[in-house]
């Protein structure tokens, strides 16, 4: 149990309750303070949004099970009394007390992901970051990756710097065999370099353009011109060493495939592939032939001189061939990354991926107190869930808080585990928890040893598959981990069973096949052993694996649940409306024409018709002939070339004009979800709307459906936190990848202008003999190797009663070159039973159902998709002429308000306006009323000075909670120094009561030491014309 004041550290594997840990300490906490609103100085920290929201759940529940007066006797209630040394009755009553506290206040209940709160952060520091405070967060960073990527494309031919660096990049392509079509390999390389582990690299390139990496790339070839110009000057030193001495190439050991082949070697050498020697050459330099060749003992020690100059030349050659290799892809991604910042400025966006960094460049030096008062809380406790999974700068951006809240003697907990870090290609560092005794010697470490998941077997096949595969990992401290917390204790639960089996190809049947029939047949037995389709998770690497398995069980007619199947695009009704987007923005597409009535068709919206005549009524050389068709069939779809209606109303229309089957409902509420976001901050055109959905298409779904009896596809990562009872993981193979990209840091030299460069280790370059670049390679690949082996643990970690793995057969019974994890598992599986002569190995228990069968619990509710055109609603009758304009003026009014408030500097006033009129259904009269009403107020000679200062501090409908516990909103309230100014904005004339109003808001600022205070009433005249200016005194 954590105390007040802890520093501790919670060591959790996988299935020891590290959740329940977590929640239950935060409870404690709760409970011995005597505030009822403590949980407003909690700070609990996780990584993904369905985490913060099932801690929030969890905390509320057990709440709520400790505040109910029948549940006395219940253990958890029990255990907390003895924790917190509170009787029963004073947790009930406290329980409940903290628990309305929190719903009346859920805005402070401050459990969040990691980016939501650097966001909080990040509107804070707003002005001071220069950020406009209307700025919109992108979520989606590949799909503005893939805007960038076309709008460099869009200046070839008009920037005749960037078209040659594309050309050339497509003819070095080519030279290598690779594809000329370099966008893609551009597009994944600015998506990879996306992670905040990249970005303090890459800014430092910020101020470069292509002519500076051109500028290195000749520096580069210049210096390697030199190169082969010395190892020229090495052969010509062999060839009169030779001559000196009277020999030949012939009086070596194995003539010119010895030493002498290799010195001639560099005659005329021109090549980026280094040169080597092999065993004969070796040993003759090492004196090993000496007896047999006599003749070359004199010259052995210069021939060893000669070839320390060829490996110091090597060692330059192998660093120059790295850097050349990715200069040209480095220059572009340059260039796409100013392009993205064109498309964020145009659009005031701020990525999600940049929050660390710029918290990092702009608050971390900031003293707490100062971060604190900006946030508006002072938190005492924090929670920091899957620390593992922390990347450098996020703990970077973290520490100041935490390091002040540890000299406080407030309360910091970490929970993680390092075998479950596989996050890293996100910027997830498990380095930071490996050597976190290092940074804070004084933190308690804490070790939860029991696993209450798993069933006996599974738990120990656990324990004893990672003492032992542990062992091929290089890291000595990786190899330590591994062992240290591969030792769980079991639960009261006995039984499980698991299954290794390798598999090969056949004559009649691929890899995949092998791996899909064996999944199949699996499943088809584990149902008849009394478990149901929903028991059951299928788990792979990657997504193309996930659609073979699903399209393979969908041919059996067996329900899943993937991520293919809940995608958005493989609905027939959004392929329909997609299709029908797609004619009325090219009207005589023919296949798109023949396409919507196949679709039609298939969702049962058409009798059955002769297709043949139907198609080719449609598709003549009018629009007209197209919607003559479908009124024949009954649909009127007119609507769809009406240019004054909005995309989002077409498209509503479209959706309500079909009878769709109600088991549609979901896709339809999802894509209209999207439309409406897409319409909000963007052209409303079909044309843009079709761009923006083929990109997004790709990973919009549905979220997984709970309750129903249907089998799980996933991938590992997604299943990271889950748990189910049978899990099946396939296709094992997992070769390490010694090959990555990294960093290395370059030595500073005159005209150079990068510190640091990207480059991909190579065979080559594994040998190079700096210091810090080797230290650099062996790091990676150490952990490189850990992400492979925890990417395993947290697949064989889900199951609970039953796991099967399916791995390929290795090559020479695991003594392939290349380590991979199917190898390792063979070998182990290999020591388990050395008696077993095939390859499948039953580890542990017997195939059969110990647990009892549980009712499948349908969550949630279905909400059936109900939508009317909202011009219908027009026609309700209104009392009178006068009720209506009172409803435009209250419209009108509305829209001037909402403007306003998202207005801080002048800048911010076109964008605010287009967000708004996007919403509004002001007439196209009153909108230009209300945008030339805007601009008056903010160029106001009276008020400019309060819209164009951005060291001003700007409050726009902010609550301020008075010491009567009385809440009230000013319109705008700008700090300058110690000056303040409210704004309040007002419609119609003149009233008394604006003025009390307004002195009301000076009187709480006046309490809170501001002396300087103005106050401005704004009045907008009923008719919406004009404006006057009240400076109360």
């Amino acid at each position: 149990m954590i105390q007040v004041g802890d520093f501790k550290l919670y060591n959790a594997s996988a299935g020891a309750g590290k959740t329940y840990t977590l929640v239950r300490n935060l409870l404690i906490i709760l409970l011995q303070n005597s505030r009822d609103n403590w949980f407003e100085y909690i700070l609990a920290i996780t990584f993904t949004n369905k985490a913060a929201n099932e801690m929030k759940e969890r905390i509320l529940l057990n709440l709520k099970e400790l505040a109910d007066p029948t549940k006395k006797q219940n253990d958890y209630i029990q255990g907390i009394a003895k924790d917190t040394k509170l009787s029963i009755d004073e947790i009930q009553q406290k329980a409940h007390r903290i628990l309305t506290s929190i719903l009346h206040n859920y805005s402070k209940f401050s459990i969040s992901t990691i980016d939501k709160f650097n966001l909080r952060l990040i509107k804070s520091f707003a002005q001071d970051l220069g950020l406009s405070m209307s700025f919109d967060v992108e979520m989606d960073v590949k799909t503005l990756i893939e805007e960038a990527v076309n709008l460099v494309y869009s200046k070839i031919g008009k920037d005749e710097e960037l078209t040659e660096s594309i050309l050339d990049m497509s003819l070095s392509n080519m030279e290598e065999d690779a594809s000329w079509n370099i966008r893609y390999s551009l597009k994944k390389l600015a998506e990879n370099l996306a992670s905040d582990i990249h970005l303090e690299e890459l800014s430092k390139m910020n101020m470069l353009g292509l002519q500076d990496f051109d500028k290195f790339r000749l520096q580069l070839a210049n210096r390697q011109k030199e190169l082969y110009e010395d190892y020229h000057t090495i052969y010509l030193a062999f060839n009169e060493l030779l001559k000196s001495h009277n020999l030949s190439v012939d009086d070596f050991p194995q003539k010119s495939r010895g030493i002498g082949g290799f010195f001639n070697k560099f005659n005329k050498y021109k090549d980026k592939k280094i040169v080597n020697l092999n065993s004969y050459s070796q040993k003759t330099l090492d004196g090993e032939y000496n007896e047999k060749h006599p003749l070359i003992v004199p010259v052995i020690g210069e021939l060893n001189v000669l070839y320390q100059a060829v490996t110091q030349l090597n060692q330059k050659n192998i660093l120059y061939n790295a850097l050349q290799k990715n200069i040209q892809a480095l220059s572009l991604n340059n260039e796409i990354r100013k392009a993205l910042e064109e498309i964020k400025k145009e659009n005031n966006l701020l990525l999600i991926n940049e929050f660390n960094t710029l918290i990092s460049e702009h608050i971390q030096n900031q003293p707490s107190p100062f971060i604190y008062e900006k946030i508006g809380s002072k938190f005492k406790h924090y929670f920091i869930d899957e620390f593992q999974d922390t990347s450098t700068l996020q703990w970077k951006n973290m520490y100041p808080l935490i390091e002040n809240a540890y000299a406080q003697n407030d309360t910091i907990m970490l929970v993680g585990d390092v075998k479950q870090s596989i996050y890293r290609w996100r910027g997830g560092n498990p380095n930071l928890m490996i050597n976190i005794k290092e940074q804070i010697p004084s933190i308690k470490i804490e070790n939860l040893d029991t696993n209450w998941r798993s069933y006996e077997n599974i738990i120990l096949f656990n324990n004893s598959l990672y003492q032992s595969i542990s062992k091929n990992l290089s890291s000595n401290s990786h190899q330590a981990i591994y062992q240290a917390g591969s030792n769980q204790l079991t639960n009261p639960k006995k039984g499980g069973y698991v299954l290794v089996e390798f598999l090969e190809e056949t004559a009649e049947k691929k890899m995949n096949e092998v791996h899909l029939d064996r999944v199949l047949e699996t499943v088809e037995r584990i149902k008849k052993d009394g478990f149901l389709y929903s028991d059951i998770a299928i788990l792979v690497r990657k997504n193309d694996k996930g659609t073979l398995v699903a399209e393979h069980l969908a041919k059996a007619n067996i329900p899943i649940i993937s991520n293919e199947a809940l995608l958005l695009k493989n609905a027939a009704v959004i392929q329909f409306i997609e299709c029908l987007l797609q004619i009325a923005h090219q009207p005589l597409n023919k296949q798109q024409i023949a396409k919507s009535f196949l679709l039609a068709y298939q969702m049962n919206l058409l009798q059955q018709v002769d297709f043949t005549e139907l198609i080719s009524d449609a598709i003549q050389d009018s629009p007209e002939s197209f919607l003559i068709v479908y009124q024949r069939l009954g649909y009127d779809l007119r609507f769809l070339f009406d240019e004054n209606l909005s995309l989002y109303d077409l498209i509503e229309q479209l959706l309500n004009i079909f009878p769709f089957e109600s088991s549609t409902d979901a896709y339809r509420i999802a894509f209209l979800d999207e439309v409406l976001s897409f319409t909000s901050k963007n052209e409303t055109t079909i044309a843009n709307f079709l761009a923006h959905w083929n990109i997004k298409k790709e990973k919009l779904s549905l979220q997984t459906p709970k309750g129903v009896d249907a089998l799980q596809i996933m991938t590992i990562h997604k299943s990271k936190g889950l748990e189910f009872p049978v899990v099946i993981y396939p296709f094992i193979e997992d070769k390490i990848n010694y090959n990555s990209d990294i960093w290395i840091p370059l030595e500073k030299e005159e005209d150079q202008p990068f510190e640091s460069f990207y480059v991909t280790i190579t065979s080559d370059l594994k040998i190079i003999e700096n210091r810090e670049i080797k230290t650099i390679i062996e790091e990676e690949n150490h952990l490189n190797e850990l992400d492979n082996l925890n990417v395993l643990y947290v697949a064989t970690t889900r199951a609970k009663e039953q796991l099967y793995l399916f791995a390929n057969l290795p090559k020479d019974n695991g003594k392939e070159e290349k380590p991979a994890i199917n190898s390792w598992l063979y070998k182990f599986v290999r020591e388990q039973q050395p008696k077993n002569e095939s390859n499948r190995f039953e580890l542990f228990g017997e195939a059969i159902r110990v647990s009892g069968q549980e009712e499948i619990l349908k969550e949630g509710i279905d909400i059936p998709y109900y939508q009317q055109n909202w011009t219908n609603h027009l026609a309700i009758s209104t009392n009178s002429e006068k009720t209506k304009q009172e409803r435009e003026r209250t419209a009108f009014a509305n829209a001037i308000h909402s403007i306003l408030s998202k207005i801080f500097l002048q800048e911010d006033a076109e964008k605010a306006i287009e967000v708004e009129m996007h919403s509004t259904l002001l007439n196209k009269e009153e909108k230009t009323k209300v945008e030339k009403l805007i601009y008056q107020i903010i160029n106001h000679p009276q008020l400019a000075e309060f819209y164009n200062n951005p060291k001003s501090v700007i409050l726009n409908e902010r609550d301020f909670i008075a010491e009567d516990g009385q809440i009230f909103r000013a319109d705008r309230v700008v700090i300058h120094q110690k000056n303040l100014s409210i704004i309040d904005y007002k419609t119609g004339s003149p009233q008394l009561k604006h003025q009390s109003q307004i002195d009301h808001y000076a009187n709480f600022f006046n309490q809170l030491g501001y002396t300087s205070i103005k106050k401005i009433l704004v009045y907008i005249d009923s008719q919406g014309q004009t404006i006057s200016i009240d400076e109360v005194n």
